[in-house]
């Protein structure tokens, strides 16, 4: 028996000595490619080693060796992230100290970066060598795990080519057959859910968002949307100086997400920056599905966890990561601390130093999705606090708390549950759970306050300034008009609107009701639970056999969620200053959870004789096909760029060659220190993402005042030239023959077709 525990042992050695050796050999080949500028080899070994390699040695400096695979992959992937973020600053803060002004530099910040690799690596080999030892374990898959993994390589695939298709003639039949392909093999996985083993839900699931999130970033040679274009400039600025500043003294300045993460990931890959940044930022969201799940699987088994990372992924916003990659990024980064919050086998040590990590990679990544993570916290911090308050006060008033005690493991076990009479503090250490604490609260708030206050000062101001105007906008309370797209989530003005608007309108509002219906329902069934003691409830036990391991912190989490919401609707200023969509597509992070609740629910209260899956299929496929803008291409409405190359959408985000030639040009032979360039709201972000041209010399207004004397260059689009249409600030179309005055003072002096210029 000792013979065989010390071969045992020498051969775990020997494995931790072999994977040492590979982490070494990976880091000098890394660097080797890096410097002769090996093709290929180069762009592959730098995505592993910035990409993967230090949020694996972190997770392994915290002994999480037990933790499953897809968990310590999005640890791995989104610690990567973090650790760029924060030791790139501090490199980048003590080089310009000592007065090095390119500490972005390819050769500085590659031997920087693997020193401190290596020297993790080998303070993991002298710590945690369990952690360096791979269990070689045989993967079973039977008939229907092949059939769901074989279609899920197929969809990337097709996201690809149909993407290359559709830049190249407009014919978008491969887009719209990965769609359709995705909701068949959705309702296949359902119907094949008692099938199907664990290992093949996150291969699906990852392989479905990657595809999705590839549609959107692949479509045009340029950047896409409205803010990318000004984080693409920061990026620029960044990337060229070799060094992070705060170049624009704004609120983008503080965001470390946009600058300096893909500054470094530039110096090592070198590819072209444009192409970087798009399709930097999904690939790392692409995991955000994942965390979903696996908050999820918590509380119920994993095909009703797949459902949850379903509904998360089907959002529009999802698919829109390439244009708004400041806030994904944070997104990512809020749904892994509250992953790492509520994870069952992550330690206490563990879960509080991770959950800073992430806390503080959300405050350098987006000062919006910040604020909003802290009223998050600060809300579910007070509801549970007020509830303790409760029960203490319950407790003190009878000699006996008769509270059923929620032993996790009743339902699993199949035992009914018992009436347990439970002390306060007792209950809290079995259900009572807290991860929120009043010193998380302060701490979060302070580490905000230093960043957005002491060292980049302007997003603080703004978070001010917005709370204030917010209290200041209640004047406009009952003035539907003043809360910006809320009009349209109610309805107002669906009856002039089709078909596919108003299937979007209602299955919107069904996944809300259910998610609702989900945080109302858990509440009830332990209302229930507390006041009449009743036993085992069958039914939910057969759809949710985790169903009493809800920690009641993340009930209140959800309920806090949803009256965010809630204000966000209610209050004009908070609509208007920052977009709906976004919050609620931050909260569903959390609320997805519930969205699979509120399906039970809806079945049990309605004493349906229908399986929950069914009718949570009924509701997520439309779902996702109108947030896809299948259904309004099916319909003849030409919503979506991804799937046409007409529209609003097309004539605002995408850019053509035409445009870009004018703004080069325009760069390069125009006399800009002294003269402004006026344009539409769409052309400021072509000069600003084309020609790293400042905001300083762009005028976006005064073009479509009529009557305006311009003093300068006068650049028009591809739509400003071949549709004759201006856009303005609240993308609103203007006809440009209203202007024809201002043009006659000015001579043509560029014309390619597509774009022009005057002066």
């Amino acid at each position: 028996m000792n013979n065989d525990m010390l071969t045992e042992k020498k051969n775990k050695f020997g494995q931790a000595q072999r994977c040492l050796i590979l982490v070494v050999l990976l880091v000098f080949a890394t660097v080797i490619a890096v410097f002769l500028n090996l093709p290929f080899l180069r762009q592959f070994l730098s995505i592993i080693f910035l990409g993967f390699l230090p949020g694996w040695l972190i997770v392994l400096l915290f002994r999480l060796n037990r933790l499953e695979s897809t968990t310590k992959l999005v640890l791995s992937v989104g610690l990567s992230q973090a650790f760029l973020m924060f030791y790139g600053w501090l490199l980048n803060q003590a080089s310009l100290y000592f007065g090095y002004s390119r500490p972005l530099s390819t050769g500085f910040i590659s031997i920087f970066i693997s020193l401190a690799l290596l020297i993790m690596t080998f303070i993991v080999y002298f710590t945690n060598k369990e952690g360096l030892v791979f269990s070689h374990r045989q993967v079973k898959l039977n008939t229907s795990d092949k059939l769901i993994i074989g279609f899920s390589f197929i969809f990337p695939i097709l996201s690809i080519f149909g993407t290359y298709l559709m830049n190249l003639t407009s014919n978008n039949i491969f887009l719209m057959g990965l769609l359709l392909l995705i909701s068949v093999c959705f309702v296949l996985a359902s119907v094949l859910k008692d099938k199907l083993s664990a290992k093949t839900y996150p291969v699906f699931i990852f392989f479905i968002g990657l595809s999705l999130l590839l549609m959107f970033g692949l479509r045009s040679n340029h950047i896409i949307g409205t803010d990318a274009h000004y984080e693409y400039y920061i990026f620029q600025l960044t990337s060229k100086t070799q060094s992070w500043h705060l170049f624009e003294r704004n609120n983008l300045d503080s965001c470390l997400s946009i600058s300096l993460l893909p500054a470094i990931y530039q110096s090592f890959l070198n590819i072209n920056p444009e192409y970087l940044f798009k399709l930097l930022y999904p690939l790392f969201f692409s995991i955000s599905p994942l965390v979903v799940y696996i908050i999820s699987k918590k509380y119920m088994n994993n095909f009703y966890a797949f459902l949850a990372s379903f509904f998360f992924m089907s959002s529009s916003k999802f698919l829109m990561t390439t244009a708004s990659a400041r806030t994904h990024t944070a997104i990512l980064f809020f749904a892994l601390a509250i992953m790492v919050s509520f994870h069952p086998k992550i330690t206490p040590f563990a879960k509080k130093g991770l959950f800073i990590i992430f806390a503080v990679a959300t405050i350098v990544s987006h000062y919006s999705t910040t604020y909003i993570f802290f009223f998050v916290l600060i809300l579910t911090w007070l509801v549970m606090e007020l509830f303790l308050r409760l029960l203490s006060q319950r407790e003190k008033n009878t000699e006996k708390t008769g509270i059923v005690a929620l032993n996790e493991n009743s339902f699993i076990a199949g035992n009914p549950v018992t009436t347990d009479i439970l002390p306060v503090g007792q209950l809290e250490n079995q259900w009572l759970r807290r991860g929120i604490t009043f010193l998380t609260v302060v701490l979060f708030f302070v580490l905000l306050f230093v960043w957005y206050s002491q060292v980049t000062a302007v997003p603080f101001d703004s978070g001010v300034s917005f709370v204030y105007g917010t209290f200041k906008s209640l004047q406009n309370f009952f003035v539907l008009e003043s809360r910006n797209v809320v009009p349209d989530a109610l309805g107002v003005g669906l009856g002039e609107k089709g078909i596919p608007h108003h299937l979007e309108f209602i299955f919107n509002w069904a996944t809300i009701i259910l998610m609702v219906l989900g945080v109302i329902g858990f509440f009830w069934e332990i209302i229930k639970r507390v006041k009449k003691k009743i036993g085992e409830d069958s039914k939910i036990k057969s759809f949710f056999p985790r169903f009493m391991e809800m920690d009641l912190e993340y009930l209140f989490l959800g309920l806090v969620c949803i009256i965010i919401l809630v204000v966000s609707v209610i209050f004009p200023m908070v609509s208007t200053g920052y977009d709906l969509a976004r919050t609620y597509f931050q909260m569903t992070a959390v609320l997805a959870v519930f969205f699979v609740f509120g399906g039970i629910f809806a079945i049990k209260y309605s004493k349906l004789k229908l399986p929950p899956n069914w009718l949570l299929l009924v509701v997520l496929i439309p779902y996702f096909l109108s947030q896809t803008d299948f259904t309004y291409q099916m319909f003849g409405f030409p919503r979506s760029m991804v799937l046409n190359s007409k529209g609003e959408q097309y004539d605002e985000y995408y850019i053509c060659e035409q445009e870009v030639s004018s703004v080069k040009w325009l760069k390069n032979k125009g006399e800009l220190q002294n003269n402004e360039i006026y344009t539409d709201h769409a052309g400021v972000t072509r000069l600003m993402s084309s020609a790293e041209i400042a905001t300083s010399h762009l005028n976006q207004t005064m073009l479509l005042e009529q009557g305006s004397k311009i003093n300068g260059y006068i650049y028009l689009r591809h739509f400003n030239v071949i549709d004759g249409k201006l856009l303005d600030r609240k993308y609103k179309s203007h006809d440009i023959v209203k202007y024809q005055a201002t043009f006659k003072e000015k001579d043509k002096i560029y014309n390619n077709g597509g774009s022009e210029v005057y002066k």
